[in-house]
């Protein structure tokens, strides 16, 4: 069966939209999966993935974007910390490829 380019493209759009609602949907009913992590309840590999995450990130990303409310890390960042020796490796992944990678800074 052969669809056409514009109807192949109405579908997707259609897709795309109901994930979206479906996601917005599921945000706005659930608590969060992982309760935020922040001083002085950390353990001290923890604690130390929590400064190096601030120090790194803050003056990038903004500290609005970087806590939330409470003052935990929010997104990603509270779960790297939530398991300290992953978060540690992902924090280099991701230097890495900011870094050291052969694209041309924007």
């Amino acid at each position: 069966r052969v669809f056409s380019a514009s109807r192949r493209r109405s579908s997707l759009v259609n897709t795309r939209r109901i994930v979206v609602l479906r996601a917005m949907a599921l945000a706005s009913t659930s608590s969060a999966r992982l309760p935020p992590l922040q001083p002085p309840h950390l353990s001290e590999a923890q604690q130390e993935l929590f400064d190096d995450i601030v120090s790194t990130r803050a003056g990038v990303v903004g500290k609005e974007a970087l806590f939330d409310e409470q003052g935990g890390l929010r997104g990603p960042w509270n779960a790297e910390v939530a398991s300290p020796h992953l978060g540690k490796h992902l924090e280099r992944l991701a230097s890495a490829v900011r870094h050291q990678n052969s694209l041309e800074p924007r």
